[in-house]
C-alpha cells in the first residue's frame, strides 16, 4: 500500500469542498500487518499502547514505542472493534461471532463475556468501569453490568444495525450510530433519549468531545458532522470524497480525525472546519485515531495498521 504525505495538495482538495489552505505532514513510523482488513485502531489513554481489530479474527495490542506485540485476542469470526477503558485498565473487543469480551490489562484475564443474537459492531466501557455499552446487528443498544453481566436498562431499539457506541467522559451520556441513518444520545442512567440527528446514509461512527458538549459523526453519505447536541445545532459538515468510515475527536478536543473510503485520513479544526493535516493511502482507510502525543494511527483495507508521527 502506498502512503504519501501532503501539504500542498490541500488546495486541490478544496475544489471538492474541503476547507483549508496549508497542512503539516506526517511521516510513517511503522506498519503492522494483519492477514485481512483492519477495522479499528485505538490508543490507550496514556498513549503507550495501540490496539487493532481485524477481519482476520484477531484483536492485538502493541507497544507504541517499540512495536512489540503485547497481546493477541482471537475470536471465531471477524473482530470489528477493540478499545481500552478510560483509565486503561480494561480492554474490550466486539466481534462477528456475536460476542463482546472484556479483559484485565494487567493480567490479560477474561473479566466478562457477553453474547448477542447477531454480530456486535461496537462496544464502550463506561468511565467508572462499572458497565459496558454494546451495539449489534440485531439493531439493539445494550448496557451490561460488568460485575455479573445483567442488563441494567431496557435495551434500546434502532431500525438498523448499530455500528458505533460511545460514552461521554463524565459517564452521564452514551451515544449510538446506526444503519437507520440516526445518531442518538441517551441518558446513561435511565436510557432516556435526549437527542437524535437524521443523516443521509448509515451512521458509521459516533464520538463525544472530551468535555461532552459536542458529538461528531461519520456517514456513508460522504459527510462528517459535528453537533452541539444539547441545542441540536449542527456546527460543521465536512464533505469527504467517498463514504466516511469514522470520525473521532483528538484527546485535546480541538480537532477531529476522519477516515474515508477515498484513502485519506484527515484532521480538521473543529471550530473553523479547516483541514489542517492529511495522509493519503492507496486504498480505503477504515478508521483513524490520534494520541495525546500527536501520533496518528490508521486502519487500512489492505490489512495494515499504520503509525505516523508529525514532521
Amino acid at each position: 500500500l502506498g502512503v504519501r504525505q501532503f501539504g500542498s495538495e490541500i488546495a486541490e482538495e478544496n475544489a471538492s469542498g474541503s476547507r483549508g489552505t496549508q497542512a503539516a505532514s506526517f511521516c510513517e513510523m511503522r506498519c503492522i500487518m494483519h492477514e485481512r482488513p483492519v477495522s479499528c485502531v485505538n490508543f490507550s489513554p496514556d498513549g503507550s499502547l495501540l490496539c487493532t481489530a481485524s477481519e482476520d479474527k484477531s484483536a492485538r495490542v502493541y507497544a507504541v514505542e517499540t512495536g512489540e506485540l503485547i497481546r493477541q485476542v482471537d475470536h471465531a469470526a471477524a473482530v470489528w472493534h477493540s478499545s481500552f477503558s478510560r483509565d486503561g485498565s480494561l480492554f474490550c473487543t466486539a466481534s462477528e461471532d456475536c460476542s463482546v469480551r472484556v479483559y484485565d490489562v494487567s493480567t490479560w484475564e477474561l473479566v466478562e463475556m457477553f453474547g448477542h443474537g447477531l454480530a456486535v459492531r461496537s462496544a464502550a466501557i463506561s468511565p467508572d468501569n462499572f458497565v459496558i455499552c454494546t451495539g449489534a446487528g440485531d439493531s439493539y443498544v445494550r448496557v451490561f453490568d460488568l460485575d455479573g453481566g445483567r442488563e441494567i436498562i431496557p435495551k434500546i431499539k434502532h431500525d438498523g444495525w448499530v455500528y458505533s457506541v460511545c460514552y461521554s467522559q463524565d459517564g452521564k451520556y452514551f451515544c449510538s450510530g446506526s444503519g437507520d441513518k440516526l445518531a442518538r444520545v441517551f441518558d446513561a442512567e435511565s436510557g432516556e433519549a435526549l437527542f437524535q440527528a437524521k443523516h443521509g446514509g448509515f451512521v458509521t461512527s459516533v464520538d463525544f468531545s472530551p468535555d461532552g458538549s459536542l458529538l461528531c459523526t461519520s456517514c456513508t453519505d460522504k459527510q462528517v458532522r459535528i453537533f452541539k447536541w444539547e441545542t441540536g445545532e449542527e456546527l460543521q459538515s465536512l464533505p469527504q470524497c467517498s463514504l466516511a468510515w469514522s470520525a473521532k475527536f483528538c484527546p485535546a478536543g480541538t480537532s477531529i480525525c476522519t477516515a474515508s473510503g477515498d484513502g485519506y485520513a484527515r484532521i480538521y479544526d473543529i471550530l473553523s472546519g479547516t483541514l489542517t493535516q492529511q495522509v493519503w493511502h492507496s486504498g480505503p482507510v477504515r478508521a483513524a485515531a490520534l494520541s495525546a502525543e500527536g501520533l496518528l494511527s490508521t486502519a487500512c483495507q489492505d490489512g495494515g495498521a499504520r503509525l505516523f508521527s508529525m514532521e
